[in-house]
């Protein structure tokens, strides 16, 4: 189960990280400043991301409530994300 929730959770976050940067760039080619509602969008994702993150950490036996609370935010969910990856590729 870890693994899938893993997986998930990296999906989740290269789509934050290249949809989001797409998303801003092709609406301010089109005239638009919308990088608050963007950023509202990742955030509304990346909290997606933190649940997929906090469910692989309690499969790996670690602190579930520490890794969602650290992955609210992206930069966290990155960290997050390569500390249970890098744990998951070393037990293998």
């Amino acid at each position: 189960m870890a693994k899938r929730d893993l997986e998930w959770a990296g999906y989740l976050l290269f789509v934050e990280l290249i949809g989001g940067t797409a998303l801003t760039f092709a609406l301010g080619q089109l005239g638009f400043k919308a990088e608050h509602f963007v950023f509202a969008g990742i955030f509304a994702l990346n909290l997606v991301t933190a649940f997929f993150l906090a469910r692989a950490a309690r499969s790996q036996g670690r602190s579930a409530l520490a890794y969602g609370v650290c992955s609210a935010l992206p930069p966290g969910a990155l960290w997050a994300f390569w500390r249970l990856r890098e744990a998951q590729v070393q037990s293998v």
